[in-house]
Order: C-alpha cells, then structure tokens, then sequence
C-alpha cells in the first residue's frame, strides 16, 4: 500500500487528540491550582493585616486557619510547577529515525514508528497531568479542611453561649472569624460550580 495503513493513521489520529486532550486537562488543572493559590494568598494576607490592627476582628485564632491556607498554597504551587507535557516526537529525531528506513512498507514502519512515539507520549503526559490533579485535590482538601475546622473552632463557643442562654453580642474576633467562614465557603461553592461548568 503506497499511502501507508490506514488503521496506524487512525491510531495516529487518536493519539494526537489524546495528547490535545491531556495538554487541554493540564491547563484546567492549572487554572484551578492557580486560582486556590491566589484566594489562599489573598485570605491569608487579610488575616495577617487584621490581625495587626488593634482591637482585631480576628482575635488570637488567626494562626489556625493561616496555617491551613499556607499548607493548601503550597499544594496549590506544586501542581502548578509539576513538570510541563510533551506534544510527541521531536521532528528532527522523528525524521532522522524515519529517513534511514528503506523498502517497500517503509511508510508503514514510520507510522509504526509515530505510533510508538505517541503512545510514549501519552503516557509520560498521563503521569503529569495525574500529579497536577493530586496535588490540586490536597491543596482543594487542605482549604476544605481549614474551613471546616475554624467553622468548628469558631462554632463552639458560638453554640456553646447559645445553649446557655449567654449569647448576647458575638465577639468581634468571633465576628470576624464567621466572615472568615462565609468567604471560605462561597469560594468553595464557585469552585466546584466552575469545576462542573
């Protein structure tokens, strides 16, 4: 067959959207991982500047969830930096490989050859892009967990003055704290919308 085989073109075909689909997947993952790394940095440097002003809304509990958040920035980053993908063979090796073959099915041996290339490929991307989504799920897991550990922090004193009849005003630094909770929570519900959308 003078054009080659057909089913290794196919094959070929299917490989190269594989591979646009994983650089597609790698992006997403990105944008989430930077996107939890910006609100992680923005909440955090809000607690620090509300911490340092007299009468804090935040009270003394401000190094609980800080804590939280510098965990989930840091997941958040090694997603981000976690190794770049490949497109496939290199075109210059590819065509050194493919110009010393000879004969008569010498098109099919180089499809053959572009399908190991690809198959290669892919699974070296398969790999990256399972690393991004790991660390994005624990940098998604650590910000889950900080919010719901200060909501629990903060609730129990909450609930603790409401079952005594004491609530009266909340403190300012309880205040500041359910603000905290509010923002954490209307994050992780735009996060998982976007996610579906």
């Amino acid at each position: 067959m003078p054009d080659g085989s057909p089913r290794l073109q196919l094959v070929i075909d299917l490989a190269q959207a594989e591979v646009s689909d994983q650089f597609a997947g790698a992006v997403g993952r990105d944008g989430q991982a930077i996107g939890i790394l910006l609100f992680d940095g923005a909440l955090a440097g809000s607690l620090i500047a509300a911490a340092t002003i007299s009468n804090s809304p935040v009270g003394n509990s401000w190094a609980y969830p800080l804590a939280g958040l510098v965990i989930s920035a840091a997941f958040a980053f090694a997603a981000v930096s976690t190794g770049g993908l490949e497109s496939g063979p290199k075109l210059s090796d590819f065509l050194t490989k493919i110009q010393e073959l000879q004969g008569i099915d010498a098109i099919e041996k180089a499809q053959a050859a572009a399908v190991d290339d690809l198959l290669t490929t892919i699974a070296t991307n398969r790999g990256v892009v399972q690393k991004k989504a790991g660390r994005t799920a624990f940098a998604l897991v650590f910000l889950a967990f900080t919010f719901v550990a200060y909501s629990v922090y903060i609730g129990r004193d909450v609930l603790g003055r409401l079952m005594t009849g004491t609530l009266g005003v909340i403190g300012s630094h309880r205040l500041g704290g359910l603000v905290l909770i509010l923002v954490e929570l209307a994050f992780l519900v735009l996060l998982s919308y976007a996610r579906e959308g």
